[in-house]
């Protein structure tokens, strides 16, 4: 039932297929979930960076086969990550100006009453 999950891991590129699969591997000989995660998020990190070093010093032209095939998972980071998710109150707790939520304008109180005027004035 758990191992049902692994059909949805990208093996088709070693940089995803291979944590994943370290990971699954050392969780039942490293007798503990944590000896698990860490090796599986270290050999991620390893790989991926080397993939991205490599990739980034050749000029695009040294990369492993499937290259296009993998997880956009630095796309996140730079598309801006979690700035959509910091709440306003620490944004300026920084210095920063918050992005506003685009949303209707509230009517102030004096347009309602206004609008409560003429609807009472209509009847």
């Amino acid at each position: 039932m758990m191992m049902t999950n692994v059909l949805q891991i990208n093996w088709k590129y070693i940089g995803d297929g291979l944590p994943a699969f370290i990971t699954i591997i050392m969780i039942p000989f490293g007798y503990s979930i944590g000896y698990g995660l860490i090796s599986g998020i270290g050999s991620f990190i390893f790989i991926n960076s080397a993939v991205f070093v490599i990739y980034k010093l050749s000029g695009g032209r040294i990369a492993p086969p499937n290259y296009d095939e993998r997880d956009d998972w630095v796309g996140f980071i730079t598309r801006g990550g979690f700035k959509s998710n910091i709440p306003p109150w620490i944004m300026r707790l920084f210095g920063k100006k918050p992005e506003s939520v685009v949303s209707s304008p509230t009517p102030s109180v004096n347009e309602n009453v206004e609008e409560l005027k003429e609807i009472s004035y209509e009847r």
